[in-house]
């Protein structure tokens, strides 16, 4: 049986138009934890984008699908118009779908469709959140990962040592 959905997806930005897959997964991620960190030096539509990425993980790692998540994303792409493209892969002609992001769009149009794109193919599958309470950045990662960084983990057992040894 052949699968219904491609491993990739495509954007058409200013004319310009690129796949992505799953493996972009880490550009969300880097993304909502820029938001964490609060870089002051980013353009103001740079921070919109990564609270608005900040926003969609949070809710996904904390309830998953959900109506508020899905109306948050279909809010955000209903300005985006598809076209639809054939291609040669083995011999067969597949439709492919390309979406047109309108011209300088504000950044969470694309956030919206890279997030609920890369999702559905599995691309935060493992997201999880560091244990270290002054972290908590997202990182995708084994299910056995606890931090985001070897120096979250240090840290984290520096502190509850320091924490015992104070008893």
């Amino acid at each position: 049986m052949e699968k219904a959905l491609h491993d990739y997806f495509y954007i058409s930005m200013d004319g310009v138009i690129k796949p992505y897959s799953k493996v972009d997964s880490k550009f969300l991620v880097e993304g909502a934890n820029n938001h964490l960190t609060k870089l002051k030096n980013r353009r103001q539509n740079m921070k919109a984008l990564d609270y608005f990425l900040y926003e969609c993980m949070d809710d996904y790692f904390r309830n998953g699908i959900t109506d508020n998540l899905l109306n948050k994303l279909n809010k955000e792409m209903e300005k985006i118009r598809h076209q639809c493209l054939v291609e040669n892969s083995h011999r067969k002609l597949i439709a492919v779908h390309i979406a047109h992001i309108p011209f300088n769009p504000p950044p969470t149009i694309f956030a919206a469709y890279m997030f609920s794109h890369i999702t559905s193919l599995g691309g935060l599958k493992g997201l999880k959140r560091c244990h270290m309470y002054t972290c908590q950045k997202f990182f995708i990662g084994r299910s056995n990962n606890k931090w985001c960084s070897k120096s979250c983990g240090s840290k984290f057992r520096v502190t509850q040592k320091r924490k015992r040894d104070r008893k």
